[in-house]
């Protein structure tokens, strides 16, 4: 059994940065692991079909895998890394992320770029 490396990030609002760490390496100021406004984010241990790392509160695009439907979701920790959004059509979907791409190991998720500052500034 492979262990999945601990990998986090936090935003640094200082920096105008995302800052990602590791637990034995914080090379930033450790006061940004414990606000509120910018949560620190896990890293799930998988990737998304171009190969950008997913973590906890990104938004991500697949296609459901019994019907093709595209969906857009958010990933968060509930016991394991889960997704939650909507299908084209307003389908609710809950879904393990590690089942999704067991699944269907070809399964094209895709990581949303998004303005991580702005979007958690109005929280």
């Amino acid at each position: 059994m492979r262990n999945r490396q601990l990998k986090f990030r936090v935003w640094n609002p200082e920096q105008n940065k995302m800052e990602y760490f590791e637990l034995d390496n914080i090379t930033f100021p450790e006061r940004l692991l414990t606000q509120d406004k910018y949560p620190v984010q896990q890293y799930t241990g998988m990737k998304d079909s171009k190969g950008v790392e997913i973590y906890e509160g990104d938004d991500i695009e697949f296609a459901l895998p019994y019907n093709n439907k595209k969906c857009t979701g958010n990933i968060f920790y509930h016991d394991a890394f889960v997704v939650t959004g909507n299908s084209e059509d307003g389908e609710f979907v809950y879904a393990y992320l590690h089942e999704l791409v067991k699944e269907i190991y070809n399964m094209k998720i895709k990581v949303i770029e998004k303005d991580f500052e702005n979007d958690r500034s109005t929280n």
